[in-house]
């Protein structure tokens, strides 16, 4: 997909992992925003999931530049309940649309593959902005990583995340 993001002339691409480059670039953003940035982890935000043939990276590239990430994943065998996690944009590029591009893909693509309900742990301060593309808190807040969290849900049947 390519859609015009930021400023006037800036290209957005949203593009699934399917190469071991692309996959190296979502890892860096990862590591750049969860390790270097926030310090949520001390090495690598890496888990057994990202080695899960079911889990799917996305990358988000900005005038050639990846600069977003995010992951998804089926929750259960028949793919109906999925989880959206580890979206990240460098820092210099939140204020483009990239976030909510690669919200929208992820969300987009569980439903593509027949998900019903698709769920998040969102940081507080983000929770808004998740409101905002149509999730709802699902449950009290949770602390991980020593970081509260809202754990979050959309329905993605009838979905109401396709702002435009």
């Amino acid at each position: 997909m390519t859609n015009p993001s930021g400023s006037q002339g800036d290209i957005t691409r949203i593009v699934t992992v399917d190469n071991r480059q692309r996959r190296r670039e979502h890892f860096d953003v990862r590591r750049d925003v969860f390790v270097v940035e926030q310090g949520i982890f001390t090495d690598t935000d890496e888990d057994s999931r990202d080695s899960e043939l079911s889990t799917t990276h996305l990358i988000g590239v900005i005038n050639g530049l990846t600069v977003g990430a995010v992951r998804l994943y089926p929750l259960d065998a028949g793919y109906e309940q999925w989880q959206g996690d580890r979206l990240a944009v460098l820092k210099a590029h939140r204020s483009s649309r990239l976030g909510f591009e690669l919200v929208q893909e992820a969300v987009a693509q569980a439903s593509a593959n027949g998900g019903l309900v698709m769920h998040a742990h969102i940081q507080m301060p983000n929770v808004r902005f998740f409101e905002y593309l149509g999730w709802h808190p699902e449950g009290p807040v949770e602390t991980y990583a020593g970081i509260l969290h809202q754990p979050m849900v959309i329905n993605l049947q009838g979905k109401s995340s396709q702002l435009a």
